[in-house]
């Protein structure tokens, strides 16, 4: 009856017939004890089963879905062993197996031996699962299953040991006895570790986790999707949850919106924070900081991750060496088995299975080793998802700091080398990038030494002195590589340097492409920018060759090793070399290959790392603002977050007990540590500080400002001041105005007044209280946002202050016109508005906001008369002073004079003369009498006609009221868009889908790259080149298998790095003719200078260095798979059975990541533009941001950029994760099927030992090449983003240069100009600027344009230039149409005087006559007529003298006299003035004017003119409305009659 246990027990073996018959002294007979642990298992594999069933059956639970579980404590460890004891009881099953038959050759099978192991790893998987569930469903009580599960399988494991123990047949060495241990330890720890969590959960209910989920996820007004770390540790390991992302990928598009928003732990605000402090090291007791170290808070802070990355790492190298020791174990393992062999083992008499004979089984090898690879490519992952995470915190955290150390840059250090837009924009992304590419390598520092030292520890362990002989080669080339690293070193450091360069010249020419096209200049800067670019790739090219010389010597050196190796192994030891030896050196060979090929990649990367920090340092360390206005608060971003105890980004914000990944210490600076801390040289201090009161009280209640004694410098290191002897006190709630001639110190003196100068001398004390500024710059500076959001300007939006405020500044006519009123999107640096429009905005800006002091820098230059007068009436007199504000006003218009409250006249940096008009009348008699005779001829020729001004505006007001109506009943029709309309002001505000914007979305590409796209890119490098380099890696591959076929290893494999190096130099050569210069100007009115930057910064960087360094070892790899696809078929054509299956997985895999990933690249590219934009538009307005102190408030905005931007880069490098983890496992499968194939014919002897390990080995670099080569086509693909991005620029429209019509040198000759039926607009499908314009100019004449601010007066010059679209009609020029004259050769027979006047980067010489046509004399002659002689020749350098980005180091007056000098320089018969003096003073504007009546008088010149008395004297007058010619005709007809120009010129006093 107890023949029914014989299938479990073995016929000789029946444990329950012992029992039965009384033999209870075999209790522990193990196939009693291998019986509980069957019905153990058996049990807790049902009962967890049926309780999820139930608990299924509850339709809350089974439909519950969310993207988190709710993690109980010990979560990882509790997984992690649970794994390990799937393993050991896998390893136990082969155990049991292989007992079985080495036992079993006469007797019957005993299945105990593993069928019990094999229902516990079922019941491990159960009990996991059911584990999930309670962690997805939150229910605690479920708890006590698997902790009753872990006690029974301890019980179960305790018996089981022993009975080993006991056993006398089975000795401490046997296999069983190994895996009993390991796993009686790791239930143990199982049930220790539930018992803890178990009482915790009963005893602590207030620690139970509850459903709201990670404090990580929670941000308010955020959807967070990035769950990894809160989903179980399994979907972790795998990056499961990535599942989603990919398959919508596959399905559409992706977009911005599918990634959501980034976690809290990972957001630039609290890690910027955090790396600040620590990256200054402050000294609490002493306020005395160190100089940055990036380096310093990277240790401090992420120290221990570090270190768990890099254990992680070094167990990943570790397994790595498995397969390659298991190759000789399968050799040994076939001939041991082979019936022809020579060497035959001795058979395994014990009744269980020793160690060793377990571990020499090869199919225990094989799949030991198809273990090893997927394993080590979690811990790989691991590794590299700690880096990842690190790197996005890192360069969040130094973008900030970059931000915030823009804010603080003093503003000479602003146009120098070092600090201009282009540098900045290279710090902020080039040099973040090369710190986040470092950190991908870092491992390898420390890693490559380890892998080399253990894969010579192995080959001298399997050849012995052989091997470290060999080795010795490495004596000679280790010291060769580090020489040519350092050399490499030397020539990076150049190329970012020459990158510099190119990037600040590039960011000049956008930010002037005005007056570049205007004056022809294109193919100038283009000479300029290709020749840096030249120096740039002359570095690269050297280190290219530097390369060619290290990669070949990390080929050639393990090659010279084994043939050195076995040479002495054969020939001097006399050893026989067998297959078991040369197919483990094979794989080792290749072992120490792969970490020799990264050295030189490491040694880039970490150089230029290490290069980027340092020059990230350099730039924190650059000099600041100084803080010495006692009684102002300074304003600091990070300062002012530790004041408020808040963190830099809003969303982030939260209360201390509820953030539990950084602590709140970490979250926002110790005040102690910020306070009186600076990032520069100088330590100034920085911060909020706090005034004692008796500072406070020196100051009287009706003074906001005092500055005594003051002498002001820009340069802290200059000898002499701009500014000196300032004694000055401004009147609270008083209209002060600072007159004086161009370049007398009025622009300087604000500056000082804001602490933007160095104090060398005396104090500037504020009346606390009072010392709010609102500051409205000389050159108006906008943003690219609407025009409302210009103007409030981060306040409170008040509908009634609003209207007011446009209606004071007379912005109501321009705002009707626009095509979304208010909202119409204004472009960078305000490109779509003209220069009165920008002015306006800008100074409505200061009257919006409450501040108690507006500064105002010559706001009435850019303004036409009537319009001035309106905004000094209505906005200065009436809002500003009638509301008790104080008032600073420079300007150049006298008649404004008499209603000062305090008058300062400035002279060659001195006061002058300073008090009432009526007081500096009395004190200079001289001056009085020059301001007296000025403001007659004004006020004799601009007299006030109210009541003709007044209809003439109402019955402009009705007219664009009716057609406003009109335009939004057709939107609301069309559109259906809403408008809301303000019964008081009559403005209507609508938004117009179609044309409220003005930047473009940036353009992006969906699906796959265009295969064209790799035919550009050769064609590019050179189809000749292309095919060589194919054809030499086929020859290399080729070498390659003949020599491992042959075990001589030996080949020229310097072919690859010289290919890479030809590649190199051929696309660099190629692609440095990519330009946008001679695209339409259109272009660049709509698209950011950030997304160019971008392209020729980040896009320029992937393709100069990352493709190119990638792409020849992806073909060579390539080829290798091809090799040993072929080298495997051949031995075993069975192969190729399984590997059609694996072939379809990685197909699959790489298509489902290529959808993801590549349309990821794509947005995480475009969002990196607008950083660039921010970054750009906030150091073109500094003084402004300085001023309002809202800093705040634009470094929360940079951080949403950031962080949106990180949020698309964090899952970019996630979903490489995803895709290597299942690349590894597809992997496996190669070197399990490779060994199945081979080693079963191999073992019944129908194959040779040899063939065994040839196939195996390349199996073995099969299953790594392949996931080389997926992962590296998906980054290629997503790398071709750039050239995607950057080749469709090179398609862009171009400006048609070339003409049918190639005038005479002489021409124009005459001068004389024609408009006949002239239609303009800036481009096709836009609004028409210019309608049916017909004049006609004759030779010579003086022809004034005047008109209302945005009546087409620029853009009528813009057409003569040919800037924007005649799309109708035509502009002769001594009888040629201009449309057929060559573009350039038109552009510089003309001269022009801009209204926005630029310099670039250089000496004054370049920007006077940068083709050096001219002699000295002629340019002293120029620079003398423009009143600048005497400037230029007291700077020292004279012509020399340099000239910073911008022209910061000038005036905007004195730049305007540099181009009126320029214009003289050009001998052309036509000149254009575009308000050309309206920032020069009313004396300086005479003497001028006399000047050019006198050097002009037989040139035409057409004059725009905000001062209608400046063209009085004109032959012509032309004026224009709503981009119509409505008069023309001569100045005193004009004024005869009831004309438009009439009232221009009556409109004001």
């Amino acid at each position: 009856m107890f023949e029914s246990t014989d299938w479990f027990c073995g016929k000789n073996g029946s444990v329950m017939t012992t029992i039965l018959q009384g033999n209870t002294s075999r209790i522990n007979d193990p196939c009693f004890v291998d019986g509980y642990y069957l019905i153990v298992s058996a049990v807790f594999a049902s009962l967890p089963l049926v309780v999820l069933l139930l608990l299924y059956s509850n339709s809350t639970l089974r439909n519950f879905n969310r993207v988190f579980i709710v993690r109980y404590p010990w979560h990882c460890a509790r997984w992690m062993l649970g794994l390990v004891i799937c393993h050991t009881q896998s390893a136990s099953i082969m155990e049991g197996i292989l007992t079985d038959v080495s036992t079993g050759a006469n007797t019957s099978p005993e299945p105990h031996f593993y069928l019990p192991q094999t229902l516990a790893l079922i019941t491990v998987i159960v009990v996991l699962s059911y584990y999930h569930h309670m962690e997805v469903w939150n229910l605690w009580p479920m708890v006590f299953l698997p902790l009753t599960y872990w006690i029974m399988a301890l019980s179960s494991e305790i018996l089981r040991y022993l009975n080993i123990h006991e056993d006398p047949d089975a000795a401490n060495y046997s296999m069983r006895w190994l895996l009993c241990l390991v796993n009686l330890i790791v239930y143990l720890m199982l049930v220790v570790i539930e018992i803890y969590t178990t009482l915790y959960l009963l005893l602590c209910p207030s620690g139970r986790p509850s459903d709201i989920g990670p404090i990580d996820l929670k941000r308010q007004g955020k959807n967070v999707k990035f769950v990894q770390g809160h989903t179980n540790f399994l979907s972790g390991i795998l990056f499961w949850w990535m599942n989603d992302i990919v398959k919508l990928g596959t399905k559409r598009s992706l977009y911005p919106d599918d990634f959501g928003d980034l976690p809290r732990s990972l957001t630039a605000g609290p890690n910027a924070t955090q790396f600040y402090k620590q990256m200054y090291d402050s000294d609490e007791k002493n306020m005395v900081t160190t100089q940055p170290s990036i380096l310093r808070a990277y240790r401090s802070i992420y120290g221990i991750e570090f270190v768990e990355s890099a254990f992680a790492k070094g167990i990943s190298d570790a397994l790595s060496f498995i397969p390659a020791l298991a190759v000789g174990g399968m050799v040994d393992y076939v001939i041991s088995n082979n019936e022809n062999a020579d060497i035959v083992k001795p058979r395994n008499t014990m009744e269980y299975i020793t160690i060793s004979d377990f571990l020499a089984n090869g199919f225990v090898l094989l799949i030991i080793s198809t273990l090893s690879v997927v394993i080590r490519g979690f811990f790989l992952q691991y590794s590299n998802y700690i880096l990842f995470q690190q790197t996005i915190k890192i360069k969040g955290s130094l973008q900030c700091i970059i931000y915030d150390k823009s804010l603080r840059l003093s503003t000479t250090s602003l146009p120098e080398s070092s600090c201009g837009v282009g540098e900045i924009a290279n710090r902020v992304f080039v040099d973040t990038d090369n710190i986040q590419a470092m950190f991908t390598f870092i491992h390898n520092v420390w890693s490559i030494p380890v892998q080399v030292a253990l894969s010579l520890m192995f080959l001298y362990m399997k050849m012995g002195v052989s091997a470290l002989i060999g080795a010795s080669i490495m004596l000679v080339i280790f010291p060769i590589q580090m020489a040519l690293a350092r050399i490499s070193v030397f020539f990076q450091k150049r190329a970012m340097a020459r990158s510099d360069e190119r990037l600040r010249a590039i960011n000049e020419v956008v930010q002037g492409m005005k007056l570049v096209k205007l004056l022809g200049w294109e193919n100038l800067f283009y000479k300029i920018i290709t020749k840096s670019r030249n120096l740039q790739v002359y570095m690269l090219r050297r280190q290219a060759a530097i390369a060619s010389i290290v990669i070949p010597l990390g080929f050639v050196s393990p090659s010279f090793i084994a043939l050195l190796s076995f040479s002495i192994y054969s020939l001097v030891e006399g050893m026989t070399l067998t297959p078991d030896v040369a197919f483990t050196v094979i794989p080792l060979i290749q072992n120490l290959i792969a970490p020799l090929l990264l050295l030189q990649p490491t040694i880039n990367q970490v150089v230029g790392g290490i290069v980027s920090t340092r020059r990230i340092e350099t730039f924190l360390a650059s000099p600041e603002i100084e803080k010495n206005d006692v009684g102002r608060t300074n304003t600091d971003t990070f300062s002012t977050l530790v004041k408020n105890d808040i963190l830099i980004n809003e969303g982030n914000r939260m209360d201390e007990p509820e953030y539990k990944v950084v602590d709140h210490e970490n979250t926002s600076f110790g005040q102690e540590a910020v306070a009186g801390s600076s990032y520069g040289s100088l330590n100034v201090g920085a911060g909020t500080r706090t005034l004692p009161e008796k500072v406070r009280a020196t100051l009287p209640d009706d003074i906001v400002l005092r500055v005594t004694n003051g002498s002001f410098q820009w340069d802290v290191n200059s000898t002499e001041p701009i500014l000196s002897d300032i004694n000055i006190e401004i009147p609270r709630s008083r209209l002060t105005i600072i007159v004086g001639e161009v370049g007398s110190g009025k622009s300087s003196l604000l500056s000082a007044m804001l602490g933007e100068m160095y104090t060398t001398e005396g104090s500037v004390m504020w009346n606390t209280p009072y010392s709010s500024i609102a500051y409205s710059s000389q050159e108006a500076w906008l943003r690219n946002a609407s025009l409302r959001d210009n103007i409030i300007f981060d306040s409170e939006y008040d509908s009634a202050r609003y209207q007011q405020v446009i209606a004071a500044c007379a912005l109501l006519p321009d705002i009707q016109i626009l095509p979304a009123g208010s909202m119409t999107e204004i472009g960078e640096k305000g490109i779509n508005l003209s220069g009165g429009q920008r002015q306006r905005i800008s100074v409505a800006r200061s009257l919006y906001n409450d501040n108690q002091v507006v500064l105002l820098d010559d706001p009435m230059s850019a303004l036409d008369v009537h319009v001035g007068a309106h905004v000094f009436e209505n906005g200065i007199k009436k809002w500003l002073i009638g509301n008790k504000r104080t008032v600073i006003l420079v300007t150049h218009q006298l008649q404004y004079l008499p209603f000062a409250d305090q008058i300062i006249v400035m002279k060659n940096g001195r006061i002058q003369l300073q008090g009432t008009f009526e007081e500096v009348a009395s004190h200079d008699k001289i001056l009085y009498e020059n301001w007296k005779k000025t403001m007659k001829e004004i006020s004799e020729t601009e007299t006030e006609d109210e009541e003709d001004n007044k209809t003439k505006q109402e019955r402009r007001k009705l007219k664009i009221q009716l057609k406003m109506s009109k335009s939004r009943q057709i939107v609301q029709k069309s559109t259906g868009t809403l408008a809301t309309e303000d019964t008081d002001l009559g403005m209507t505000e609508f938004r117009d889908v179609a044309k409220s914007g003005l930047i473009e979305e940036e353009e992006r590409n969906t699906g796959s790259v265009d295969k064209g796209l790799y035919l550009y890119y050769a064609r590019m490098v050179g189809y000749a080149v292309t095919v060589f380099c194919l054809l030499a890696f086929v020859l290399e591959t080729f070498l390659t298998i003949y020599s491992n076929v042959w075990l001589s290893l030996y080949t020229e494999k310097s072919v690859d790095a010289a290919n890479k190096t030809q590649v190199f130099k051929a696309f660099i050569k190629n692609y440095r003719k990519v330009w946008i210069f001679f695209s339409f100007y259109r272009f660049f009115d709509t698209t950011p200078t950030g997304r160019i930057l971008n392209r020729f910064s980040s896009d320029m960087q992937v393709l100069d260095q990352k493709m190119l360094n990638m792409l020849p070892f992806h073909i060579r790899t390539a080829m290798l798979v091809i090799g040993g696809l072929i080298v495997n078929a051949i031995v075993s054509y069975i192969f190729v059975i399984p590997i059609i299956p694996i072939a379809l997985a990685y197909y699959f895999l790489l298509k489902y990541y290529l959808s993801a990933s590549r349309d990821s690249k794509r947005i995480e590219s475009i969002t990196r533009s607008p950083v660039y934009s921010h970054f750009g538009e906030t150091i073109n307005g500094l003084d402004s941001v300085r001023a309002f102190q809202e800093q705040v408030p634009f470094l929360q905005r940079l951080v949403e950029k950031i962080d949106h931007n990180s949020t698309i880069l964090l899952y970019q490098q996630v979903l490489t994760l995803w895709l290597s983890v299942r690349l590894s496992a597809v992997g496996s499968l190669i070197i399990l099927s490779s060994g199945i194939a081979t080693l079963i014919p191999g073992s019944l002897g129908y194959l040779d030992a040899s063939l065994v390990g040839l196939a195996i080995t390349y199996a073995i670099s099969m299953s790594t090449f392949l996931s080389v080569i997926v992962q590296r086509m998906a980054q290629i693909e997503t790398m071709m983003n750039a050239m995607e991005r950057s080749q469709r620029w090179t398609s862009l429209d171009n400006e048609p240069q070339e003409g049918i019509v190639l005038p005479p040198s002489y021409w124009p000759h005459n001068g004389e100009i024609s408009f006949d039926s002239m239609c303009v607009r800036y481009a096709p499908g836009l609004d028409t600027v210019l309608d049916d314009v017909n004049i006609d100019i004759k030779p010579g004449q003086k022809v004034g344009i005047c008109g209302r601010t945005g009546s087409g007066k620029s853009s009528l010059t813009l057409a003569l230039f040919r800037i924007i679209d005649t799309f109708r009609g035509k502009i002769l020029i001594d009888g040629i149409d201009i449309a057929h004259i060559p573009l350039n050769s038109l552009r510089k027979r003309l001269a022009i005087i801009p209204q926005d006047p630029v310099l670039f980067t250089g000496t004054i010489r370049f920007n006077l006559d940068p083709d050096s046509f001219h002699s000295d004399k002629e340019l002293w002659e120029a620079l003398e007529i423009a009143q600048m002689k005497k400037v230029v020749a007291d700077l020292g350098s004279g012509l020399d003298s340099p000239v910073f980005e911008g022209g910061e180091n000038f005036s905007v007056g004195q730049r305007q006299l540099f181009c009126l000098a320029r214009a003289f320089l050009i001998k052309t018969k036509v000149l254009v003035m575009d308000e050309a003096t309206a920032s020069i003073d009313v004396k300086t504007d005479a003497v001028l004017q006399e000047v050019v009546r006198r050097v002009f008088k037989d040139r035409t010149v057409l004059t725009i003119a905000h001062r209608v008395s400046t063209i009085l004297d004109s032959d012509v007058i032309v004026v224009l409305s709503d981009g119509k010619v409505i008069e023309y005709d001569s100045p005193d007809r004009l004024l005869q009659r009831n004309s438009v120009f009439a009232s221009l010129v009556k409109s004001n006093k």
